[in-house]
């Protein structure tokens, strides 16, 4: 896991798992989107299924990640104090918040008339809200770890880009998708009920940008240096290898490190595959790796 912010991944878990418990609230349960309804000129809440499994599924992934990070070396990384107390004072906001709600409820989200006192904070409904917050602040500070962390290294070794990419579409197809939803009701109440979906697919646009510009634009030499380690582990072999560690073993293109070539080119002993396997891992470390990438 060296090269992965820890930082990102606990952010990453706060806001998906709020996010989560958001989506599927609105998603499933009556009297809240009642609620919402009765806000928003009875238009019901733009969550869809989708939405719902997107924000499980991720806080799922994310929650695995984060058990790698305790299991595998992780290069030296730790925890900054400002995203562990960022976080705990989240969470403990959100316990006390719900706690008050249980105990004083300001009103009934089932009977609310209109216009509704949703605005009063003692609700089911805002605590919700404060829910989608959280996600759309951690969106907008998680990247930022890693968008350092990438910048001190020199380098997006670590740092699955391909993560990025399906990000990237899944952030336009969001978008679209909220587009889509206003267009066909002729109502833009979903943009003001539910702000925090289309500022999460802007943001997420936007990241998405940085990280492929210093993937593939400012440090693109550490990831092609990464892929041709990982594609020289299995081709380059000494029997490929034509570069110069090959004549500075003495071997012949095509003998590697099998043979040893005598004076006359007659094989006198065979190298044992422990003598050999040494040599191979010589030859890539001398640079024959760029030899065999040629």
């Amino acid at each position: 896991m060296v090269g992965l912010s820890l930082d990102f991944q606990l952010l990453n878990m706060l806001g998906f798992l709020s996010y989560a418990i958001y989506n599927a609230v609105l998603f499933y349960n009556g009297p809240i989107r009642r609620h919402y309804a009765a806000l928003h000129s009875h238009n019901p809440p733009a969550v869809h299924a989708n939405d719902v499994f997107f924000a499980l599924h991720a806080a799922t992934a994310t929650a695995a990640t984060l058990l790698q990070c305790c299991i595998y070396e992780r290069g030296g990384a730790r925890l900054a104090p400002s995203t562990i107390a960022a976080v705990s004072g989240a969470v403990v906001i959100a316990v006390v918040w719900a706690g008050a709600v249980v105990l004083f409820p300001a009103v009934d989200p089932g009977t609310c008339p209109h216009p509704c006192p949703g605005a009063s904070l003692l609700t089911w409904l805002s605590w919700l809200y404060y829910l989608s917050y959280i996600k759309l602040a951690v969106t907008l500070v998680k990247y930022l770890p890693q968008v350092v962390l990438n910048c001190r290294r020199r380098s997006t070794e670590g740092w699955n880009i391909a993560n990025v990419l399906l990000d990237l579409e899944g952030g336009a197809l969001s978008l679209v998708q909220l587009f889509m939803d206003a267009d066909v009701c002729s109502d833009w109440s979903p943009f003001v009920g539910n702000p925090v979906k289309f500022a999460l697919g802007c943001s997420s646009l936007l990241f998405d940008a940085v990280f492929m510009a210093q993937h593939y634009i400012l440090y693109p030499g550490a990831w092609r240096t990464a892929a041709c380690r990982a594609m020289s582990a299995d081709f380059c072999k000494p029997e490929l290898c034509f570069g110069p560690c090959a004549a500075e073993e003495g071997l012949r293109p095509g003998e590697g490190g099998s043979m040893p070539v005598g004076e006359g080119g007659d094989s006198e002993a065979v190298i044992d595959l422990e003598e050999a396997s040494l040599l191979e891992e010589d030859h890539r470390q001398k640079g024959c790796m760029h030899a065999c990438m040629q």
